[in-house]
């Protein structure tokens, strides 16, 4: 293979080479079979019908092309989609799906594809759009599709930003971990991949997403007070109505973040919420410590980020994905589930994080059995 590729270096750019692979060690026919299938050179074996005494009869020797694997059936492209789908690239790995290469396939791809986009949809937080696409799928699949969007896909915003349900997302526990620990994963997966800006991002909207989670459960657990406002006179959340604390429920849920960190450090009394023509106000109980909050440093690159070309190193996007965790850690801990809340953050995404399946399981589903699967270590 090296002898071929330095002596033909000049001429497989430019010129028609044809690779003979007829006789010769066997080691030295793979090595020229191998440069012919990458290079896309033609292949060719002296193919013999008639023999006697072992030897054959030169007029009936023909040239008989061979068939390039990687070209006929586009393994170079398949190493590509399976190098993106490891990096959760999945917009790359479709983008090299086209019409034509879909068609030279021996293999129906809709199912794979329709994965793929399901895929991509979940990576990008259009957890609705990725369920409905689950809908399509043969039922074998669906073991493999992420659990936050088997869980979260129905509450969540559509495409149009409509929300299915913000106040049973915010009241289930459960749901918020789902949510939190994919995105954590997620976040710590790009800044691997020194995707930096994105893992810094994503770490920061959940930071903002899990103190609004605080405070909701705070409100659910009756730990928020709530008052009229033409008397003054404050009660606990624990007092109220179940209409009143749906009410109450629906305006925290929709707050922006500037204004739901004021109340979770215990120092804003101008939340007020309509209910029965009733205008409430609102204060919490307790307040969160600082070492929950973004710094004025952090949060001022934040704005830099959003708004300008900041840069983001590897660090940066490391304190805000040690941010969102501190802030996860906190909200598991004021939970019911005491087993959970014990529990190293590593362990508990193992059980919650969701992930897409590996790509020798993807294949095997989708049965492209004439894609390779890379062999283990000792097997």
């Amino acid at each position: 293979f090296t002898f071929l590729r330095e002596r033909l270096r000049q001429d497989l750019p430019n010129k028609k080479v044809i690779i003979d692979i007829t006789g010769a060690k066997k080691t030295m026919v793979v090595g020229a079979f191998m440069l012919a299938a990458y290079s896309q050179a033609e292949m060719y074996y002296i193919d013999t019908e008639c023999y006697e005494k072992g030897r054959p009869y030169g007029f009936s020797c023909r040239f008989r092309p061979v068939a390039n694997p990687l070209k006929e059936l586009s393994l170079d492209i398949w190493q590509q989609i399976e190098e993106r789908y490891k990096r959760c690239d999945f917009a790359g790995a479709l983008s090299l799906l086209t019409s034509e290469f879909v068609k030279s396939q021996p293999m129906d791809l809709g199912d794979f594809q329709r994965f793929l986009e399901l895929c991509n949809c979940w990576e990008n937080g259009r957890l609705r759009r990725a369920r409905e696409l689950s809908g399509g799928l043969p039922e074998i699949f669906h073991e493999l599709v992420p659990n936050s969007v088997m869980e979260l896909g129905d509450l969540w915003p559509d495409d149009q930003g409509h929300y299915g349900s913000a106040q049973a997302f915010f009241r289930s526990r459960r749901l918020v971990l789902i949510y939190a620990i994919d995105e954590l994963y997620r976040s710590i997966r790009q800044k691997e991949n020194g995707l930096y800006r994105l893992a810094f991002s994503r770490a920061y909207a959940l930071y903002e997403t899990l103190i609004k989670a605080i405070v909701a459960a705070w409100y659910i657990d009756r730990q928020i007070k709530v008052g009229e406002r033409t008397n003054g006179r404050f009660v606990s959340s624990k007092d109220l109505t179940t209409e009143l604390l749906e009410d109450g429920l629906t305006w925290l849920v929709n707050l922006p973040a500037g204004e739901v960190q004021k109340l979770a450090r215990g120092n804003w009394r101008q939340g007020r919420f309509e209910s029965g023509q009733i205008t409430y106000q609102v204060e919490a109980e307790g307040s969160l410590n600082e070492i929950y909050f973004a710094n004025g440093t952090l949060k001022e690159k934040r704005n830099s980020i959003t708004h300008s070309y900041f840069p983001v190193t590897a660090e940066l996007a490391l304190e805000a994905i040690e941010l969102a965790a501190r802030n996860l850690n906190y909200y598991r801990s004021q939970g019911d589930d005491k087993a959970s809340s014990g529990k190293p953050l590593s362990d508990l995404m193992a059980q919650y994080s969701s992930q897409a399946p590996d790509w020798d399981t993807l294949i095997r589903i989708c049965d492209l059995h004439f894609i390779p699967a890379k062999r283990q270590k000792g097997g």
